[in-house]
């Protein structure tokens, strides 16, 4: 999975080269498609370069399962909680 994730950054960082790049191209006919893709490049980059490393290796834990739901409206099932 090291590995992987070595590959994910890579492209993850290709794809915000592609968008700055698209952006410059366009900014002088478009200025508000500049900007956004701009920003979206900027995105990109900041999540591949702060979050993505941040992420665990393995996966949490599944969540507890809900109780008292007995069913929900308008699938003939009764709603809510005994007691």
């Amino acid at each position: 999975m090291r590995r992987a994730g070595v590959w994910v950054r890579i492209s993850d960082l290709m794809i915000a080269a592609v968008l700055l790049t698209a952006a410059a191209e366009v900014a002088r006919g478009h200025a508000i498609l500049a900007v956004t893709l701009a920003t979206f490049g900027i995105g990109v980059a900041a999540a591949a370069i702060m979050i993505e490393p941040q992420r665990p290796e393995r996966p949490s834990p599944p969540s507890p399962p809900l109780r008292g739901r007995v069913g929900f409206p308008g699938q003939g099932g009764r709603v809510g909680f005994p007691g």
